[in-house]
């Protein structure tokens, strides 16, 4: 917990009791901190100092409050300060006072400086831009330059050191009250990982999910409460995610305990993490907690062959000849899994990365696919490309296209052929085909059936015998 004093306008008041302190976490690289401690407030005008706030704190987002809504204060003024500490900053906080000057001694017989008092009338300090020369008075005069080295009296290093938020509060009586701040900080940021362990042969996978957090904010966050928001939260410019950095992965398989899980609840149109414990998290520092915990779970592999899929319906009408054949002959690798309470899911699972295990004939572990989740409500089936087959490939050529423009129709036909190389095992493979020429299509001719997906595009599922290959055409007319 962060270090809190306060002092009268008048004078110092005694250091107030430590608080509460909490974390909402957005993955935008944002947080909110919120802190609940006592302060002690004199009649009158009160300086209260809050030290230890972060460096990247957001000024205009500070809130100070009373949580109970029984003791009314006044805020007649609100500072932040994060100054390194410099000399030259030291000395601007003895303006107008006396300081000791170590001067080395002339005598070589004598070891120790020669201190000597002078008065800081300039110490040379400007925020934010370069020092200019300090004004110390010596002896009733005034020179622009140091007259030694400096002595500072001993004064507390969090003072000093860590950033501080201040204000001035009016008070109509002295009381103790518990009081909060929040404040809006960079620095902070989270993501999901997922690891899905599969067995050898066919059966239920068990998945885990971590929370990673990462702490680059300047400061240090103990016995924290922690909560994750999933979603996007609209933002100002100057607040848009940073470039990721390198993250500590870890790979929790079936069998290991990662401890208590995470509860999620709606809030507003986001959804809210709770970690189950309070933690602190070290500036610099990387950690990760449990928050999704599922064995028993099924998944589904499936092939997907999408001759030309960056061919898309722009809204317009296309009647250009375009390639006769596409170059892409990869077959993707997607994993389905069903977010179900049935399926031993059934929460909502935020946006981030997944990797698929499974062990080989002799039960080592391999890595078999990476892929990314994208947010998946609850009872929604979470696609995931995880790679391309090696085994399976498909080729695309048009064989047919004619245009009119008199009668207003484009007829184009396609011949897909899926090469399935594996020795002893048929699969069954998705063709998917963009029908992006106009919005006015139809499938005159087909070898096999069709499933439609959207208003734009179409699949086959086709079945192709183990090492052979199965060819399906078809063909479509536009009108206009």
């Amino acid at each position: 917990m962060k270090l809190l004093l306060f002092s009268c306008m008048l004078g110092l008041t005694a250091p107030l009791a430590h608080g509460n302190l909490s974390l909402t976490v957005y993955n935008q690289n944002l947080a909110l901190v919120r802190d609940v401690f006592q302060i002690h407030l004199k009649s009158g005008d009160n300086r209260v100092e809050y030290l230890g706030a972060s460096s990247q704190t957001e000024p205009d987002s500070v809130i100070l409050r009373d949580s109970t809504g029984q003791h009314p204060f006044e805020i007649l003024e609100q500072n932040f300060h994060h100054s390194p500490a410099t000399q030259a900053w030291l000395l601007s906080q003895f303006e107008g006072k006396e300081l000791a000057f170590a001067v080395p001694s002339q005598d070589r017989n004598r070891v120790k400086p020669t201190l000597i008092t002078g008065r800081i009338i300039r110490s040379g300090y400007v925020p934010d831009g370069d020092p200019v020369q300090p004004i110390v008075e010596v002896h009733g005069q005034w020179q622009f330059s140091l007259p030694g080295e400096p002595r500072f009296p001993a004064m507390n290093p969090d003072t000093i050191l860590k950033p501080s938020l201040n204000w001035v509060l009016r008070s109509s009586k002295a009381e103790t009250m518990p009081a909060e701040v929040d404040y809006v900080t960079e620095g902070l940021n989270w993501s999901a990982t997922y690891n899905l362990m599969e067995p050898d042969s066919e059966g239920p996978a068990s998945l885990n999910g971590w929370i990673t957090l990462e702490n680059r904010s300047g400061t240090d966050y103990k016995n924290a409460k922690v909560q994750v928001m999933a979603g996007d939260v609209g933002q100002s410019a100057d607040n848009m995610p940073q470039p990721e950095t390198p993250r500590l992965m870890m790979a929790t398989l079936a069998g290991q305990s990662a401890g208590p899980e995470a509860s999620e609840r709606s809030f507003d149109d986001f959804h809210l993490y709770s970690l189950p414990n309070p933690l602190s998290l070290k500036d610099q520092e990387i950690k990760q907690v449990s928050f999704i915990q599922a064995a028993g779970v099924k998944t589904s592999r499936t092939y997907l062959y999408d001759g030309l899929p960056e061919s898309r319906f722009y809204g317009r009408l296309d009647t250009s000849e375009g390639m006769d054949s596409s170059p892409n002959t990869k077959v993707r690798l997607e994993e389905e899994i069903v977010n179900s309470k049935t399926n031993h899911l059934g929460i909502p699972l935020p946006a981030g990365t997944l990797r698929i295990y499974r062990e080989d004939s002799e039960g080592n572990i391999q890595l078999t696919g990476v892929g990314q989740v994208q947010a998946t409500p609850q009872n929604e089936t979470l696609h995931l490309a995880t790679g391309n087959a090696f085994d399976i490939t498909g080729e695309r050529q048009r064989i047919r296209f004619q245009s009119d423009d008199t009668t207003r129709v484009l007829t184009e036909s396609f011949s897909i052929t899926i090469h399935n190389s594996k020795p002893e095992e048929a699969v069954k493979v998705q063709v998917r085909e963009h029908l992006s020429r106009w919005k006015q299509w139809t499938i005159v001719e087909s070898s096999d059936s069709y499933v439609k997906l959207n208003a734009q595009t179409v699949e086959f599922p086709v079945i192709v015998p183990a090492d052979s290959q199965k060819t399906l055409t078809y063909a479509v007319k536009y009108t206009w």
